[in-house]
């Protein structure tokens, strides 16, 4: 570049300061020695609060208001691209008059006369508010880089925009593997009913509501994990987006299912003592009682008609124990682990039902002739179809009921669907004692419980969990 008249310099310069002037940037001017020229014209002493008696006019007073930490980096910045003749960006913090620190980008290239540098022209952005929104958001996404409970957003078909680290360690996927992707990998819901979930889910909350679910996730392996989830809502642009973060609840269920373990054996031994010892014993009396009543009955020396229906009084009375004793003993321990045994408990809890409630019943069962599941895994499957089922009757006022219980491969499978008026499940997320317990008989068995609802539409529970079959003949 040839060098410049003064009267052609002194023109170009009062363009730039006009078209500098119209820009919401601030505009400096400055020679070799970084001495500056007209930048009060331009505003930026009025972008840093300074007057123009206050303000730094050269390198030397701009060094005096920059921030220590970033002295040495400019001076280098500076010093480089003037040796190169090079445009240049750089950012850095100035001092406002008021005493904070101001963000400001500073962009810059020289002019060249006959290839050398002889002045450079800078435009002074203040970046304050960006600057410190940007660091919030990198302050929000270290924190949620670094908690210990899982983070997704999800797009309303379930897409998955992001997860955070810990949520891909709880399911067993590598970083990034789970963007992109629908979320439904992630659940044993099916397809309906986990769009059913969603929806549900983006309906309960508007109005900042916040649904709290207990849910059963699933892992890369396929294996369960117990999870507790708050859900949120919020928009992105023109898409409603949803912000779950899940907890693991692993070790809280272990020791709940420690819990019920223990309360299931006190169960059955407490039952087993009462229909094998205080049962017999009972009716060992009533056979004594009976033996002793035919006697009076037949006559003797001094025996009246009085006695002997005192005496048939009494073996009523211990027949009306022993019905008692045994429906304790069924009650605490419902259903032998056969095949026989299962068929006779269920069998028994709908006569029940029917019988009660007057509604109807369908029963289907599929097991193997000689099945003999671990004691353990039939009561408590038995338990969750018996809350299922008198849920249905007591509280969906349900008309029809289809209980269905099978073993299917690996897994024992029970469904329990009813024709009732159905629940909100974001109005009973965490659910009620019966539902809580349910899911915890379920977790026992190393399986989990999914409870799927809709007002209007009746109810479905389904369970599934691992077959601990003791024997079984072909």
């Amino acid at each position: 570049m040839t060098a410049c008249s003064p009267e052609l310099d002194s023109l170009l310069a009062r363009d730039e300061a006009h078209l500098l002037s119209l820009s919401a940037l601030h505009g400096v001017v400055y020679d070799l020695d970084l001495r500056t020229h007209r930048s009060a014209r331009y505003g930026i002493k009025g972008m840093l609060g300074y007057d123009a008696v206050e303000a730094p006019d050269d390198y030397s007073g701009w060094l005096s208001i920059m921030h220590p930490d970033d002295k040495e980096r400019v001076a280098t910045c500076f010093a480089e691209n003037r040796a190169a003749a090079s445009s240049y960006e750089i950012t850095y913090r100035v001092r406002h008059q008021a005493g904070n620190w101001c963000h400001v980008r500073h962009r810059g290239s020289y002019v060249l006369s006959d290839g050398v540098p002889t002045r450079a022209y800078g435009v002074i952005e203040n970046i304050t508010e960006s600057e410190t929104q940007r660091e919030q958001l990198q302050l929000q996404a270290a924190i949620i880089e670094r908690m210990s409970e899982g983070v997704l957003l999800l797009c309303r078909d379930g897409t998955i925009l992001f997860a955070n680290t810990a949520l891909e360690k709880l399911f067993g996927y590598g970083p990034g593997e789970l963007t992109g992707r629908n979320s439904q990998l992630l659940s044993f819901r099916s397809s309906v009913n986990f769009e059913d979930l969603l929806r549900n889910v983006l309906d309960g909350t508007g109005n900042d509501r916040t649904p709290i679910i207990d849910l059963e996730g699933r892992r890369s392996d396929s294996s369960m994990c117990p999870l507790q989830g708050y859900f949120s809502s919020l928009s992105l642009g023109v898409r409603r987006c949803v912000i779950v973060v899940l907890t693991d609840i692993s070790e809280r269920k272990e020791l709940e299912r420690e819990l019920m373990q223990v309360a299931t054996r006190v169960q059955q031994r407490i039952g087993g003592d009462l229909h094998d010892g205080l049962g017999q014993q009972l009716a060992g009396i009533a056979m004594m009682l009976q033996s002793l009543g035919q006697r009076v009955s037949h006559g003797g020396a001094g025996m009246t008609p009085i006695l002997s229906t005192e005496i048939n009084e009494i073996v009523g009375l211990v027949n009306a124990a022993i019905r008692s004793t045994r429906s304790l003993a069924r009650g605490l321990s419902p259903v032998r682990p056969t095949r026989d045994g299962l068929i006779e408990g269920f069998e028994e809890l709908i006569n029940q039902v029917q019988e009660r409630y007057r509604i109807r019943v369908r029963m289907e069962l599929d097991l193997p002739p000689a099945l003999n599941l671990d004691e353990n895994a039939a009561t408590n499957l038995y338990r969750i179809a018996q809350e299922a089922v008198l849920n249905a009757a007591r509280h969906a006022h349900a008309e029809n009921i289809h209980l269905r219980f099978r073993i299917a491969g690996p897994d024992v499978e029970l469904f329990v669907v009813d024709d009732g008026k159905g629940f909100d499940p974001l109005k009973f997320s965490r659910g009620g004692m019966g539902l809580r317990i349910m899911r915890f008989r379920a977790q026992l068995l190393g399986g989990y419980l999914a409870v799927e609802s809709r007002v209007g539409t009746g109810t479905t529970v389904r369970c599934n969990c691992p077959a601990v079959i003791i024997s079984e003949v072909a």
